[in-house]
């Protein structure tokens, strides 16, 4: 075996468990061969030395301690690598066979020899004694067990060896401090009267020292002799001794255990008593803790009760005013139209008392004597009328009728004239809707029955609010179904002794409500994050002081819970609550979580609930952001977090008052300005370059980047032919497009060929435009899927021929958001001719199989949905105008040419949203559209088949990016009524229909 192969042998493992005990760098190893090195330092004295099989040099490092130029050998490349740092340039990998580099005055080889075999070994002993004089040697003589120990010898064996080399014993040296058969060999000149002399020295003083060790032996002998007769005497003494001891512990024993016995008795009789006294009077504290937590529930139930009886007469009150304000508005409607009927029989009796009138009168019985009805006469009358009646349409226009006016104090009340307009739409919608006084109260019980019940702390930031406000907020925490609750109020130095005293009131209520007083306001974000601080609730919920709860939120946010333990954010509708808290108004259906919307709107806003846990990873609110402290906390955590749950329920009232934003956001001018600072922020944070987020002109908060790079872009536009539409589409696009990279690919469909259009000829002139001609019955999934792969472009725009742009920008800002790697498509806005919305979003089940909300509406209209003018997500956007990446498309398997004409864009739009992509809606590329005119013929009836397959899971569960509340028969959202036929109802019986 060669030196590599012996080297492998001592590893990790052989110094782990081949050592005795684990070979490593600890006190006991270092103090052992410490102790070694002191001794050959005190002893011997060497200036040089040499550690044959060093191992991980620790005698070198003893030495060298000790001011020793010491250096050390070993074959492990293992044991060398794990010397310490200081040592190693004193150690290195070599076999002790080889020649050293120099002499030394002392080798030490301590349990190495035993390791080689017998040739190697003798050759080491000959290496040894070539370069010193002086030997120190240790080698087992009987440790044959372990595996690498392959040349075990006694003593005179290992002497032997050395004498052959002129190395003899130091009989006057004892080296047992390393082992109890270690040697140190010196060379000597042989001079047999000199060693025998020294042998018999040694053997002298051996035997001297056994023959004293021996007479001292005997001695010590007879001393014990003596010593045990002794002994055995008094021994007899004591056993007579503890005879009479044991007697006397017997009766001793006897009499304690009658004492012994009197007294268990005795306990056992006080012990009866005091139990009895004991059973007494925990069955009096039983009886009397039942008795008062009997008393403390009914007292709490009381309380509820009531509580929920002022609040259930609040919500009477609210409605009783919203049907007075409607009576009023009635009876004001009355008053007016009577008005006008007496207007309309004054100005009737004037007519009829007019000489024309009169006139005209006679004239009408002469026509029936001339013209008798149902004669020739009455009809050819009848002819050569209506194109006179036509000429006078259109020459005379009728009269402007004015209506009266009824301003306060004229006709009208002053009281009424102060009456604000009620959506008693919205008021019916609620009725029918939100749970009743007996819903609520089976919520109760069903909330004890939940499996998981968390403890949701409310956290509310005070200052300065009026007390019936703060009151009505607390109010509605204090009527939740769910009770596992706690509210943790922070005033942050309210300076009005009202509030103060309303406080104080409030948190001595219920032991459930904490309350911290700040020294000094620290604004919005400061005092709640000091309410949070009191917060033990696994999950948070953001009340302000001005607003309510309805009484079921916490617990449909704990059911929702239960559904899914993992959610980290839970949101909720809400609407607008009237300054005087009696009506509600305004409310807002929000979609699904929707992260795009966010760049417009904190569309999420109330209520929010959010797990503690993930809200303190982010470091509470920013006091840099007040004004838009919670739209920055909702971005900060869609970074963190995408497990955001939606309750499609109104559990937020939102109270509107002068100051508040929940009626205009420039009531509070800074919190503008802190909403475009919180977007830069976000977008920064995303990685996205020279970003920007401004009011458009359109009014509209808007946001912007510089791409990483601008890709080139293919806009595909199928058509039939060169018609006056296509020319109005690619003319808008070559003279207004400012996106400097792009071409455009005509893809002629039909009968006749591009040869034979002019107009194809004129514009492919150019670099930008190429005519290709698809040869194929039309199937628009298939024309696009062509054109895709002629395309030379990265980024696919594909466009209907009957669009015209609008703005320059409209390929820099859709090339903008299709480059974000999260995107998968982008869509436009497409509005018709009088500028009223086309398409802002498809929506699954709208009008039965998928519709465009907001249809026909105008962009800037707030509606129950909120705006077309936010960026939205959607499961699908027209294929009118989309762009998408190429990997995209191809990732997704191209258009869907199994739907030829109708609703391929639809499935489009959710196989993106299936592989993980967002699809947006970008309502600042705006280009007009007339729908429809690049096919021709009418839908055929395979397409609702096969779109029906395709939608059936989205029309059963709905559409995540709508809201169930709102009615699926109007493209305005409007409000949903009970009755309504389902979209997937519809589905099925239009099929049926077809005959499919």
């Amino acid at each position: 075996m060669d030196s590599g192969e012996l080297s492998k042998l001592y590893d990790a493992y052989y110094y782990a468990h081949d050592c005795g005990r684990p070979y490593q760098r600890d006190e006991e190893w270092l103090s052992f061969f410490a102790n070694i090195a002191e001794r050959i330092v005190s002893e011997i004295g060497p200036k040089t030395v040499l550690d044959a099989g060093c191992a991980w040099g620790f005698l070198v490092e003893g030495l060298r301690k000790r001011k020793v130029e010491a250096f050390g050998v070993d074959i492990s490349e293992y044991a060398i690598e794990h010397v310490h740092v200081d040592i190693q340039p004193y150690c290195k990998v070599a076999s002790v066979t080889e020649p050293f580099e120099r002499k030394h005055d002392l080798i030490v080889c301590i349990e190495v020899l035993e390791h080689m075999p017998a040739r190697e070994a003798e050759a080491a002993i000959v290496n040894f004694c070539k370069f010193s004089d002086d030997i120190l040697f240790s080698s087992t003589p009987f440790d044959y067990k372990e595996v690498t120990h392959v040349n075990v010898h006694a003593p005179e064996y290992w002497a032997g060896l050395f004498a052959r080399q002129g190395f003899y014993r130091d009989f006057d040296f004892d080296a047992s401090f390393i082992t109890p058969w270690a040697v140190r060999y010196v060379r000597k000149s042989f001079q047999a009267h000199r060693f025998v002399k020294d042998y018999e020295r040694r053997f002298f003083l051996l035997w001297k020292e056994n023959v004293d060790l021996r007479e001292m032996s005997v001695g010590m002998q007879a001393q014990l002799k003596h010593q045990g007769g002794l002994v055995e005497a008094k021994q007899a003494e004591l056993d007579v001794s503890n005879e009479r001891l044991a007697q006397t512990e017997k009766v001793l024993l006897e009499r304690e255990q009658a004492l012994a016995d009197q007294e268990v008795q005795h306990q056992e009789v006080v012990k009866e008593k005091e139990q009895e006294k004991q059973q007494v009077l925990e069955a009096k504290e039983v009886e009397f803790r039942q008795k008062l937590a009997e008393q403390k529930q009914a007292l709490e139930q009381n309380r509820l009760i009531m509580i929920r009886q002022e609040y259930d007469l609040e919500e009477k009150k609210r409605s009783f005013f919203w049907q007075e304000q409607q009576k009023r508005s009635l009876q004001d409607g009355l008053s007016f139209y009577q008005g006008e009927a007496v207007s309309l029989r004054q100005a009737l009796d004037s007519v009829e008392d007019s000489e024309t009138w009169r006139l005209m009168m006679a004239l009408g019985r002469v026509r029936i004597k001339l013209f008798p009805p149902g004669s020739w006469r009455a009809g050819l009358l009848s002819k050569l009328a209506k194109p006179i009646k036509a000429l006078a349409k259109g020459l005379l226009k009728p009269a402007q009728v004015s209506k009266p006016s009824h301003p306060a104090g004229h006709g009208q009340s002053e009281a009424t004239a102060k009456l604000q307009p009620v959506d008693l739409e919205y008021q019916d919608w609620i009725s029918e809707n939100e749970p009743n006084s007996a819903v609520l109260k089976d919520q109760v019980e069903k909330a004890r029955g939940l499996e998981y019940q968390p403890l949701i702390s409310v956290v509310t930031p005070v200052y300065n609010i009026e007390p019936d406000i703060l009151r009505q907020a607390i109010k509605s925490v204090l009527v939740q179904t769910y009770a596992n609750w706690e509210l943790c109020l922070a005033d942050g130095g309210s300076d009005v002794p009202a509030t103060q005293s309303t406080l104080e009131e409030i948190s001595a209520a219920d032991e459930r409500i904490k309350l911290v007083r700040l020294e000094e306001n620290l604004g919005i974000s400061g005092n709640t994050n000091k309410a949070i601080e009191m917060a033990e609730g696994e999950f948070l919920a953001f009340l302000d002081h001005d607003d309510t709860l309805a009484p079921s939120a916490l617990f449909e946010v704990v059911s929702a819970l239960n559904e899914d333990r993992e959610a980290d954010v839970i949101y909720s509708d809400h609407d607008i609550l009237s300054a005087d808290g009696m009506i509600r108004h305004n409310p807002l259906f929000k979609p699904d979580w929707s992260p795009e919307i966010l760049y417009s709107s904190n569309y999420i806003t109330h209520l929010v609930v959010i797990r503690t846990k993930v809200f303190n990873e982010l470091g509470g609110l920013d006091p840099e952001m007040d004004g838009a402290q919670d739209w920055d906390m909702l971005l900060r955590l869609s970074e963190q977090t995408q497990k955001i749950c939606h309750i499609p329920k109104m559990l937020y009232h939102w109270r509107e008052r002068e100051s508040s934003t929940a009626s205009d956001i420039f009531n509070k001018p800074f919190a503008v300005k802190a909403q475009l600072k919180t977007l830069k922020a976000y977008l920064r944070r995303l990685g996205l370059k020279a970003p920007v987020a401004f009011f458009d002109k359109t009014g509209f908060i808007r946001v912007g980047w510089k791409p990483d790079k601008k890709h080139k872009v293919s806009i595909i536009i199928p058509s039939r032919g060169a018609d006056e539409k296509l020319k109005a589409c690619v003319d808008s696009i070559l003279s207004k497009t400012s996106y400097s990279d792009y071409e455009v690919l005509i893809l002629n469909n039909g009968d006749e060929k591009p040869e034979t259009f002019s107009y194809y000829k004129k514009v492919s002139r150019g670099k930008r435009v190429s005519v290709l001609h698809y040869d194929k019955p039309f199937n628009y999934s298939a024309i696009n899927n062509y054109g895709a792969e002629q395309a030379k472009g990265d980024l696919l725009l594909f466009l209907n021929n009957d669009t015209v742009v609008i703005n320059e920008d409209w390929l820099d800002e859709m090339a903008m958001w299709a480059n974000r790697p999260e995107i998968g498509a982008v869509g436009a806005r497409l509005i018709y001719s009088d500028h009223s919305i086309q398409h802002a979003g498809v929506i699954l089940g709208l009008t039965g199989f998928a519709g465009h909300t907001f249809n026909r509406m105008p962009a800037n209209e707030f509606t129950q949905f909120g705006l077309a003018m936010w960026y939205r997500n959607y499961l699908a956007v027209t294929g009118a105008c989309v762009m998408m990446r190429r990997k995209v498309l191809q990732e997704v398997g191209g258009w869907p040419e199994d739907l030829g004409l109708c609703g391929n864009d639809v499935v489009l739009g959710m196989r993106i949203n299936e592989a993980g992509y967002r699809v947006v809606y970008n309502p600042f590329v705006s280009l007009f559209h007339e729908e429809s005119a690049t096919h021709q013929g009418s839908i055929p009836a395979e397409d609702f088949r096969t779109s029906y397959i395709y939608y059936r899971k989205a029309l059963q569960e709905g559409d995540p990016f709508y809201n169930p509340n709102l009615s699926l028969w109007h493209t305005r959202p409007m409000l949903k009524r009970k009755g309504e036929q389902s979209a997937l109802s519809f589905a099925k019986d239009y099929i049926e229909k077809l005959g499919l």
